[in-house]
Parts: C-alpha cells; structure tokens; sequence
C-alpha cells in the first residue's frame, strides 16, 4: 500500500511540474517577446538621440564662433574708440597750443588692437590716425549685416511692443 500512495504521489507530483513547466515556457516566450520589442523600441530612441546629440553638437561649436566673431568685434569697437578718444585729445592739444596755452594730454600712442579690425570678414575694417563716423559705421555693418538688421528690428520693435 505503501508504495501505490508513494506511486501516486509521484504521478501527481509530476502532473504538477509538468503543467508547470508548459506554463513557465509559455510565460519565458512571452517575456522574450516584450523583451524583443523593448529592446526595438530603445534603438529606436538611441538612435533619435544621437542625431539630436549631432544637432547640439553643431550648435554649440557655431555659438563658439559666434562668441569669438563677438570678442573679435569688441577688440575693434575698443580700438576705433581709443582713435576717437586720442584724436579729440590731439585736436585739444592743437587748439591749446594754437591760442598760447599748455597741452592737455601730450603725444598719444596708438593702441594695438592686435589685429582685430583687420581680421572682420567679408569686409575688414580700416582704422585711421583721426577716427571718424565712418569708420564706426563700417564696424557696425560688419555687427549687423542687412539681412540679420531685417529681423533684429522687427524682433526689437516687437518687444518693445509688448513691454508696454
């Protein structure tokens, strides 16, 4: 009798692991399956983030060359302004000695811009031993060309617009 219950038990026993083996096989497809399209789905994102990653990449070494035009530009504008400054200062002196009085301010030395003004691209700019408007004028179409002064203004006057 002992063994028919041992016997019995043993069958059911493996009834058992069977119907649980056939469920564990078709919850492991199942998990491969969704696994599969996770998986599908992650490439598909990595491979947007990566063109995303190209884009900012691209934009942030233009902003450097912006940032540095900027700096180039700002060495110029400081140099014409020192001209300005040392022409108003050698008029001075003239007008002085011209009507009997000391000079103010002495013999002025040009200050070097290191190249600044010449390296502006398309168009260099000329710096002259007397600053005049023009000069400045030329430096401020190098800052805004025509077509970027369009949109600066609009987008200016626009906000100046809703400020009020």
């Amino acid at each position: 009798m002992k063994r028919l219950v041992i016997m019995a038990l043993a069958v059911l026993m493996a009834a058992v692991l069977a119907q649980t083996g056939s469920a564990t096989g078709r919850s492991s497809q199942s998990d491969v399956g969704r696994l599969k399209a996770q998986v599908t789905s992650l490439q598909a994102q990595v491979k947007t983030l990566r063109a995303q990653v190209k884009t900012l990449q691209q934009g942030v070494k233009n902003l450097g060359y912006g940032i540095e035009a900027n700096f180039v530009g700002d060495a110029c504008l400081a140099a014409l302004t020192a001209d300005a400054f040392a022409g108003t200062w050698q008029l001075t002196d003239q007008l002085a000695q011209k009507t009997g009085n000391a000079t103010l301010f002495g013999s002025q030395s040009r200050i070097n811009d290191k190249g600044a003004c010449a390296a502006l691209r398309p168009d260099p700019v000329m710096r002259q031993d007397t600053a005049n408007l023009p000069v400045f004028q030329a430096l401020i179409s190098w800052l805004l060309p025509s077509s970027i002064e369009r949109f600066a203004l609009s987008a200016f006057t626009a906000g100046s617009r809703r400020a009020r």
